[in-house]
């Protein structure tokens, strides 16, 4: 996250850069319109004093030519008596003819000069514009040289002090966590020769459900399915970390191998860490095949104790049959007990009954012998 941080923080500084050198290129294009606009004013102002110039030349051939006029209808007055009126209007006509001719050939001149002068100023203006253009876009590629040199500079040294950083964090954390399972893998290991010892001894006085629990017991408690799953998720979950580390070293590698592409003068150092990555990639893939082993002697010693426990629990149900049959033959005998002594009452009442009958029928006969005597006597 702080090397992401980092890096969009050199961006930022990037665009920042961008964001002025756009900043500059737009204050130069407006310097720029402005002195088109400049120019185009000073032209539009030259083009008026042009004119205004044209219109007092043509003022002043104007008033020659009226002069002229004037000059010559004072010389036609003067020389009335010689000539007639249709030679002075004829005179008129032509000079009023040879004067709309010059005046249309100074206009023609002046139009001709207008449009030279025109297309010099738009060629000077042009060139001008090209001139500035090419000044202020070398000026601008140099000083964006410039800026992006220093900025790769400055990125390049970020760059490699954060992946130091980054590198020995990581060493760091590698160192950690190894020594942690060493100090666990030590703890487990005196758990079950402790354990293992206690089962072992010839004279243990201790019960099979006390040898399961203490077995069970070096699973870090007594046992339960719950616990047993935790362990294996608690693997998966050490296991997929591993893994994402293992990416995680992966993509790294393959950043500082981009790294190494571009960037010459760390070539050894980069190598070096490179190795060192590649090592603990190695390491870490160790570990986890290690770990993996560990598991699976663990998910066996944990499939004995199961079968161990299935078999307790078969006994346990051939046991709770053979209840089930004596409860029933049980309930069966006392069934039929109970039918007897039903039977035994109903026949007790027909006894009874039976002993009633006897004593009427004897009455009966009783009374028939006693008939039967009188009806002798």
């Amino acid at each position: 996250a702080a090397h992401e941080a980092e890096i969009d923080q050199i961006l930022s500084d990037s665009d920042g850069a961008v964001v002025r050198l756009r900043s500059e290129i737009k204050a130069l294009k407006e310097a720029h319109a402005a002195a088109l606009e400049s120019m185009t004013a000073t032209h539009e102002y030259e083009m008026q004093q042009l004119r205004a110039d044209l219109e007092a030349r043509s003022t002043e051939l104007s008033q020659f030519h009226q002069e002229e006029i004037e000059k010559l209808t004072q010389s036609g007055k003067a020389a009335s008596v010689a000539s007639t009126l249709d030679f002075q209007k004829k005179s008129m006509d032509n000079l009023n003819v040879q004067h709309k001719k010059e005046i249309q050939a100074m206009v023609t001149r002046h139009e001709a000069d207008m449009e030279q002068l025109r297309k010099d100023l738009e060629a000077k203006s042009i060139r001008d514009t090209k001139a500035k253009v090419e000044e202020v876009t070398k000026s601008m590629a140099a000083k964006h040289k410039a800026d992006m040199d220093m900025i790769a500079a400055q990125h390049r040294e970020q760059m490699q002090s954060l992946v130091q950083s980054e590198l020995n964090r990581l060493h760091k954390d590698h160192l950690q966590e190894l020594e942690e399972a060493r100090a666990e893998k030590m703890r487990l290991q005196r758990k079950a020769e402790r354990a293992t010892r206690e089962l072992n001894k010839p004279d243990s006085t201790m019960s099979e459900s006390q040898k399961l629990e203490m077995v069970l017991d070096s699973f870090e408690g007594v046992y339960d399915q719950t616990v047993i799953g935790k362990l294996k998720e608690d693997v998966k979950a050490r296991e997929a970390e591993l893994n994402n580390k293992i990416a995680q070293s992966t993509q790294q590698i393959y950043t500082l191998q981009l790294k190494l592409d571009t960037n010459k003068d760390a070539e050894k150092k980069l190598k070096f860490e490179l190795n060192a990555l590649t090592q603990w990639k190695k390491n870490a893939e160790d570990e986890l095949k290690s770990m993996r082993q560990r598991t699976k002697d663990q998910s066996n010693e944990v499939v004995t104790l199961n079968k161990t426990i299935q078999n307790m629990n078969q006994e346990i149900s051939q046991l709770e049959g053979q209840l089930d049959r004596v409860t029933k033959e049980s309930d069966a005998n006392k069934k039929e007990i109970s039918e007897l002594t039903q039977w035994k009452q109903t026949a007790e009442m027909e006894r009874v009954e039976l002993e009633k009958e006897l004593k009427a029928k004897d009455v009966q006969i009783g009374d028939l012998q006693y008939s039967l005597d009188e009806a002798n006597i």
